[in-house]
């Protein structure tokens, strides 16, 4: 079993545990850290623009790219794996308890 920390710099933003596989994502269970709130808009404007209509994608990019500034990273708890950047050598997607990663 796999499990994340999310963090922004020092800041810990949440903790990402395993919970199964819908290839090519890992389906994960989040659970938020005091850190959460200064990124979740953020994370709820990726959602919102996976869910519209966006013909020329604009807003999609706009919202990958408005996670691509926090460089946020994805740490293995047990130290297995090396670090991630997200939005830069993985995908993450969070719905409230919910989220995908792909890496």
């Amino acid at each position: 079993m796999m499990t994340w920390r999310l963090m922004r710099g020092d800041t810990v933003i949440g903790n990402l545990a395993d919970d199964g596989c819908d290839m090519p994502f890992f389906l994960l269970r989040f659970t938020p850290e005091p850190g959460w709130e200064a990124v979740r808009p953020r994370f709820e404007a990726l959602a919102a623009a996976v869910g519209c209509t966006d013909p020329d994608g604009r807003r999609l990019v706009a919202a990958v790219k408005a996670l691509q500034d926090l460089e946020l990273t994805l740490e293995d708890v047990e130290g297995r794996e090396a670090s991630l950047r997200v939005w830069r050598n993985c995908f993450l997607h969070i719905w409230g308890t919910d989220a995908r990663l792909r890496y």
